[in-house]
C-alpha cells in the first residue's frame, strides 16, 4: 500500500507504542508534607532526582538539602529501582539522624522501591503527577542545578563504575 500513497511512505501509528508507566505503590503526596519544609525552617529536608547520560548510558543520583543546598551525588550503573534505592540508603545513612527529616522525589519509576529506603532512613514525599508545579512546589533541586549548570552536558555519557576511564570507582 505505501507505494500507492501520495508520498509513498508508511503512515505512523500514533500512541500505540507508548509504554504504560506503573504508578508508584503507596506514594505519599507532597500535599501531606509539613509546612516547615516549604518555609526552609530546618535542616534535613532533601530533594532527589536522577540525571541521565547521553543515549541513556549511565546515571547520577543527586540529593540536595533544601536549606543549606548541601549536595550528595552517587553514580548509578542503570536507572533501575534497586541500584537507585541502594545508593539513596548509602548516601542518607552517612548523615546524622537529625539531617534525615524528609525526602521529596519526582514520580520516576527509579524511585518505586521508596519503601525500602524509607524503612532505613525516614519518610518520603512525592511531587504531583502533573508536569506543572506551582511556585510553592518549585524544586530546589531544579533551581539549584539550573543556577550552577544552566546548560548541562547532555552530549556526554556518564562513566560506568567498572570503566577504566572512570575516576569515580
Amino acid at each position: 500500500m505505501p507505494p500507492h500513497l501520495r508520498q509513498a511512505r508508511r503512515r505512523r501509528r500514533r500512541g500505540t507504542r507508548r509504554k504504560v508507566r506503573s504508578l508508584i505503590p503507596n506514594r505519599v503526596g507532597i500535599e501531606q508534607r509539613p509546612n516547615c519544609v516549604n518555609e526552609l525552617a530546618r535542616y534535613g529536608d532533601w530533594e532527589g532526582d536522577t540525571l541521565i547520560g547521553r543515549n541513556r548510558q549511565g546515571a547520577i543520583l543527586t540529593l540536595v538539602e533544601r536549606k543549606s543546598l548541601l549536595t550528595l551525588v552517587a553514580p548509578l550503573e542503570t536507572r533501575q529501582a534497586a541500584p537507585t534505592a541502594e545508593a539513596m540508603i548509602r548516601l542518607l545513612q552517612s548523615l546524622p539522624p537529625h539531617w534525615r527529616q524528609t525526602l521529596t522525589l519526582d514520580n520516576g519509576i527509579e524511585f518505586r522501591l521508596h519503601e525500602q529506603v524509607s524503612q532505613a532512613t525516614g519518610i518520603f514525599y512525592f511531587a504531583h503527577l502533573t508536569p506543572h508545579m506551582n511556585g510553592d512546589e518549585m524544586s530546589i533541586l531544579t533551581a539549584f542545578s539550573g543556577s550552577t549548570c544552566p546548560n548541562p552536558p547532555t552530549s556526554e555519557t556518564f562513566p560506568r563504575k567498572n570503566s577504566r576511564r572512570s575516576s569515580m570507582s
